[in-house]
């Protein structure tokens, strides 16, 4: 009475999934196999603690063509996680390039504002190394009005 119940439980819960389903859901039909056993053998005072599904048997064949789906699948999976991050360093360098543009912006509008000039002697002085440059050719201008400055004695 056991063993026949055993098998047609076994044989009635695994006709629930595909093939693909009973390898990757393994304790899923574990737990349907488990409940449909305890209901057929309750009336006969058999309490069913647990079951163990240790081998579902395919064709090499057909084994082989459920791997090759699940690798295909893990690396579609991991082309589409690829194409977020890609998205999301798009997205930092547009963020960056609209920053930039705006510090430009804003850099632009304090030079061309009253005393902007000042601005833009007091960082070549801030960035002076104290020498005079020996050679200047074509139009150069020196960078600061030295007109009205006396020298000091």
């Amino acid at each position: 009475m056991l063993s026949p119940n055993v098998q047609e439980t076994l044989k009635a819960t695994t006709a629930q999934f595909t093939a693909e389903q009973l390898i990757q859901n393994r304790a899923t039909v574990k737990q349907v196999a488990d409940k449909t056993l305890t209901t057929r053998l309750s009336p006969y005072w058999i309490t069913i603690l647990s079951t163990s599904i240790t081998q579902f048997a395919f064709s090499p064949e057909f084994t082989k063509a459920i791997e090759g789906k699940v690798v295909a699948e893990q690396r579609a999976l991991t082309e589409k996680n690829n194409l977020v991050t890609e998205t999301v360093i798009a997205q930092q360098k547009v963020a960056r390039a609209r920053g930039d543009a705006q510090v430009i912006e804003l850099q632009r509008n304090q030079l061309n504002a009253p005393g902007g000039q000042t601005v833009i002697q007091q960082r070549w002085i801030e960035k002076w190394d104290g020498h005079l440059p020996q050679l200047m050719t074509g139009n150069a201008l020196p960078l600061l009005n030295l007109s009205g400055v006396s020298p000091s004695k």
